[in-house]
């Protein structure tokens, strides 16, 4: 396997992706007086958290892979207000935390990080028709969402 590290468009559109789909499940058992008291700043500061811990994950399988002293990739707040006023689409998603997963499993506590356990809970947020036969566009273009429009941009640096 190869570990390839993720650009911070990578990183920032499937953190917002989660929070937005967190919080469409979380407002579905909510009253809406509550829901509309979902601060737009703490949105951010929870996906940065989020951000962070992806990209820390994904440079330790990167530096474990190639015995090499990458950094995180900084993901900034731009990037990241972009990607909650426009998150992914479902096949989006699933294409981008997928490529993310490969990328970051590379060393031994992966499955025991917090970072994989994101993962597993952003994989079972995304409707099986999403990851059953999505079209070419679907997959490879990203365009609804931002400026990642092919799988090569979806990389990084090697």
């Amino acid at each position: 396997m190869s570990a390839w590290q993720l650009n911070s468009t990578h990183i920032a559109a499937v953190a917002a992706s989660f929070i937005v789909r967190s919080e469409e499940q979380i407002r579905k058992d909510l009253p809406d007086w509550l829901t509309n008291a979902i601060d737009d700043e703490d949105r951010v500061k929870d996906t940065k958290l989020i951000a962070a811990v992806l990209a820390s994950e994904n440079a330790k399988s990167v530096n474990y892979r190639y015995s090499a002293a990458w950094e995180p990739v900084e993901v900034s707040e731009a990037l990241i207000r972009h990607f909650l006023a426009s998150p992914l689409t479902d096949t989006q998603f699933h294409t981008a935390v997928s490529c993310y997963d490969y990328q970051a499993c590379e060393h031994p506590s992966y499955g025991t990080s917090k970072a994989f356990e994101y993962v597993s809970e952003m994989l079972d947020m995304i409707p099986q028709a999403a990851m059953d036969a999505p079209t070419e566009s679907d997959y490879w273009g990203m365009e609804e969402a931002g400026s990642i429009t092919t799988a090569m941009d979806m990389g990084g640096q090697a």
